[in-house]
């Protein structure tokens, strides 16, 4: 934590530590140092953004340094009865899950960077604080799931139906991101980026701007 604070310009750290840390409220930090408490609010928005990257940024390389290990990967992924499950603070790059219930599980600052998911059911599964790049779901039951706060650049979904209540994505990554004969009804998206996105080898954009001239 210490370490990412020191990526912050001397006034953003300052104005970081007496409120987080010091528990000193803004409108006190504000007459501290003879700001208004517009300027303190905008300070620390800045810096819980950079704080949120770099401490990102060091969860995945621990994580990628201290992979699991082959053996646990036999014992505990082969397991065809996972639900329920909670995955916290761990990477799972490059793995292979086939044939296996996953309903309601719960991923919480993982790597899975690469991971492949084959016919599965991933209903009401939770996914937050994610590297999910190149991730591929192929026949998989993706229905009911909440994925927030995560990196799905270059993921490729295929043959997802919907039943059930629609998907929520929020604040995630989904650039370069492919559906192929996917049901994207009622899928809820919000603050997401989703530039290079495609459907069924058509970029969204195109066909979004199609949809508009129809209306």
């Amino acid at each position: 934590m210490w370490k990412a604070l020191n990526t912050l310009s001397e006034a953003n750290r300052i104005v970081t530590i007496l409120y987080y840390i010091d528990n000193y409220k803004v409108r006190e930090i504000a007459d501290f140092l003879d700001l208004s408490s517009e300027a303190v609010e905008s300070r620390l928005r800045r810096s819980r953004a950079i704080l949120k990257r770099e401490m990102l940024s060091t969860v995945n390389n621990n994580l990628s340094e201290n992979k699991l290990q082959d053996e646990f990967k036999k014992r505990v992924f082969q397991d065809e009865r996972m639900t329920e499950t909670n995955f916290r603070r761990v990477a799972m790059g490059q793995s292979e899950f086939d044939d296996i219930d996953m309903h309601k599980t719960n991923f919480s600052n993982v790597n899975m960077e690469g991971t492949g998911f084959d016919n599965i059911n991933m209903s009401s599964t939770t996914f937050n604080d994610i590297n999910m790049h190149s991730v591929k779901f192929n026949e998989v039951g993706l229905w009911e799931i909440e994925v927030s706060n995560s990196e799905l650049g270059e993921a490729y979904f295929h043959d997802i139906h919907l039943y059930g209540k629609g998907n929520k994505f929020e604040r995630c990554q989904l650039n370069g991101t492919s559906f192929v004969d996917c049901d994207l009804s009622n899928v809820d998206i919000r603050d997401c980026n989703l530039s290079g996105v495609t459907v069924n080898g058509i970029s969204l954009e195109l066909l979004l701007d199609s949809y508009n001239k129809r209306k």
